[in-house]
């Protein structure tokens, strides 16, 4: 992944999400990940404030969000929880029954110490 003006983004492959929210009418991705960028799409880009974008450089050394969300589900995932689909690099942990959560801290401030996350 790197960074590259929009403007110089056309032709690359988008490695994310572009979020565009209106205020009570609805938020969700104006672009998905994996969109080839095109010229009539850097206005757009732009007006949502993206002066710089992040475009796919294979080069092995980072994951997709949506894998990087997968493998965050399956260490922090316990009994009792269902997992959303990945959308926009995130997974929603809910509930399937009526009780109290325990979460183990430890292990979660271990998690929050590592860099990039």
């Amino acid at each position: 992944m790197k960074i590259v003006r929009t403007e110089d983004a056309v032709g690359m492959v988008l490695c994310h999400d572009v979020t565009e929210i209106v205020k009570d009418v609805r938020k969700g991705p104006a672009f998905r990940k994996g969109h080839i960028i095109r010229k009539e799409d850097v206005p757009k880009l732009l007006d949502l404030g993206k002066k710089n974008i992040y475009v796919y450089e294979n080069d092995g050394s980072m994951l997709h969000e949506d894998e990087a969300a997968g493998i965050l589900e399956k260490i922090t995932k316990g009994d009792n929880l269902a997992a959303s689909l990945p959308k926009e690099g995130k997974i929603e942990l809910t509930a399937t029954i009526d009780g109290l959560f325990v979460g183990n801290t430890e292990n979660q401030r271990k998690l929050n110490m590592i860099p990039e996350i």
